[in-house]
């Protein structure tokens, strides 16, 4: 199963709130719903920005994909194993990841 972000091939994807749940009551009908994305993706998102933000500005797996600091992590990650974001805030280090 290949993640949307990354496009790595993972054992176990998950569903990636375009618009976070908790959000989604104040979100007009008919807005994007999931994007499939692995663990490590979902991790580094949600790390990375706050609910406001996924949801009124990077609400699609392109928009995120636009987002300098995510084509970033995403060059980084994609020759990595699965499960190797364990802490994103850790992982990410004066503008490199390690």
């Amino acid at each position: 199963m290949l993640c949307e972000l990354c496009n790595r091939d993972v054992q176990k994807l998950g569903n990636h709130h375009l618009v976070p749940r908790k959000l989604l009551k104040r979100m007009p009908v008919g807005a994007p719903s999931k994007s499939p994305m692995c663990v490590d993706c979902n991790k580094m998102v949600h790390a990375l920005f706050r609910l406001k933000e996924l949801a009124t500005k990077y609400d699609t797996p392109a928009k995120l994909l636009a987002h300098p600091e995510i084509q970033n992590y995403v060059q980084w990650v994609r020759d990595k194993p699965e499960g190797v974001v364990k802490h994103p805030r850790r992982s990410w280090k004066g503008g490199k990841y390690e």
